[in-house]
């Protein structure tokens, strides 16, 4: 009984860690992004946009022609920003390594799927 019950709390531990989402490092989002795709509900758009987040948590940024500068911060696997004056804005960040940021977000009901490479 005793083997059972070890074996039954180290496969809901293994369940549990596999099901977990990732949690990124703010370190691995500093520096300039540009977008080299855009798809709502799947499908690709000719929107692009460029990010440069900085160690201090300052950001600025061109999206889709607008320009906006304001703070950043990671928290698990959600990016949050708040331009100046403005709300902040949450979207989940679906790949986040050396050289590609892919974050989603839902945007007045349409799926949005923004992919990035890393910049100079």
């Amino acid at each position: 009984m005793k083997k059972l019950n070890t074996y039954l709390i180290f496969v809901l531990t293994v369940l549990m860690v596999s099901c977990s989402t990732k949690n990124y490092n703010e370190r691995e989002i500093i520096g300039r992004w540009f977008s080299i795709g855009w798809l709502q509900n799947g499908l690709e758009t000719d929107l692009t946009a460029w990010f440069e987040f900085n160690e201090d948590k300052t950001y600025r940024a061109v999206i889709a022609r607008n320009q906006e500068e304001g703070t950043w911060w990671i928290d698990g696997y959600k990016l949050y920003t708040q331009a100046k004056g403005e709300e902040r804005i949450v979207v989940k960040i679906e790949r986040l390594d050396e050289g590609n940021l892919e974050i989603r977000m839902n945007r007045g009901g349409q799926d949005e799927l923004l992919i990035f490479t890393r910049g100079q």
